[in-house]
This record gives C-alpha cells, sequence and structure tokens, in this order.
C-alpha cells in the first residue's frame, strides 16, 4: 500500500498540486477540492504552450481563478474575459475593432469559475463582474476541445454564444 501511494503521487507530475490520493477520491474525481487546492496559476505557462502549439492562431481568453491579470503574466500572449466577450456577434461587421472574439477563437475556463467558486473578474473600469451561475451550469454541460493540466477546460465562443442565445 506504501509503494501504490507514492507511486501514485510521482505519476501525478506535472499535476502534483492538484493530486489527489487514489485510496481516498481519485486524481478524476478531485475536482470538488477546488479553491487553492487545485489553482495556484500552475497550469497558465501550460495554458500558453497551447495555444502556441494548438490554437492556430485564435485568440485564448482566460476566465481565471485569481486576481491576476493573465495578459500581463503572459507577455501579451493571453487575453482577460470580459462580459461583453460572452455576448453573442450578428456578424463580423458588428465587431468593435476587433475586441470582441471570433466564434473560432477559445475561452480558457478556471475549475472553480465553472463551479462558481471564481473570484470576480475585474473589467477596465475597475467594476467587478462576476460570471452568472446559471450560465455556467449550461457551459459545465459542454465538452470542452480540450483541457490544459488539472486547472483550464477551453471551449470555443462559437459553443459558449450558441448556450448564451438559448436562454
Amino acid at each position: 500500500m506504501f509503494w501504490a501511494a507514492v507511486t501514485g503521487s510521482v505519476l501525478s507530475w506535472p499535476n502534483h498540486l492538484a493530486y489527489s490520493n487514489a485510496f481516498t477520491i481519485g486524481q478524476q474525481k478531485g475536482w470538488f477540492l477546488l479553491d487553492s487546492n487545485l489553482d495556484w496559476g500552475q497550469d497558465l505557462r501550460r495554458l500558453q504552450w497551447w495555444k502556441e502549439t494548438e490554437a492556430n492562431g485564435s485568440s485564448v481568453y482566460v476566465a481565471s481563478f485569481n486576481h491576476f491579470d493573465v495578459g500581463v503574466l503572459s507577455g501579451g500572449k493571453l487575453k482577460n474575459l470580459l462580459p461583453d466577450h460572452l455576448v453573442p456577434l450578428g456578424s463580423d461587421s458588428d465587431r468593435d475593432l476587433g475586441s470582441k472574439p471570433r466564434p473560432s477563437d477559445y475561452c480558457a475556463i478556471s475549475v472553480n469559475q465553472l463551479r462558481g467558486l471564481g473570484k470576480p473578474i475585474y473589467t477596465c473600469d475597475a467594476k467587478p463582474w462576476v460570471i452568472d451561475p446559471l450560465w455556467l451550469r449550461r457551459v459545465r454541460r459542454l465538452t470542452p476541445v480540450a483541457e490544459v493540466g488539472e486547472t483550464y477546460k477551453i471551449y470555443t465562443f462559437q459553443q459558449l454564444h450558441s448556450i448564451s442565445q438559448s436562454h
């Protein structure tokens, strides 16, 4: 039993911060141990790598658990999610100088945000914004296009806008 525990701990690398003992709840069922048990910002570099290797030039907007500005921490490679990003676009001609995501852009949502434990996201005018819990419940029913580490689930804005329109 000792060696099984040691082996499980070693095999959890590089997700050791999100590791859950296999004899208690197991690695795949540890989502309910949210808050700082799961997200210390450790997957932000992996998210940058995912954008560079998998996003095919599309932008990646992030709804993070923390108060940090992912744009600053990522050297501008990632963008913070803002409330108006979740409003579907009528067409590309409706885009406000490119400030809104295209349907093919991606949104990485922290599992803490998905479960409603995220901290408020501060918009450009410094007002706190909390993502609508009912909308998050609909997002949880979607199948993410990718997962980065144990922290982020990635969706296209086409997926997110489809549930925004079906209120």
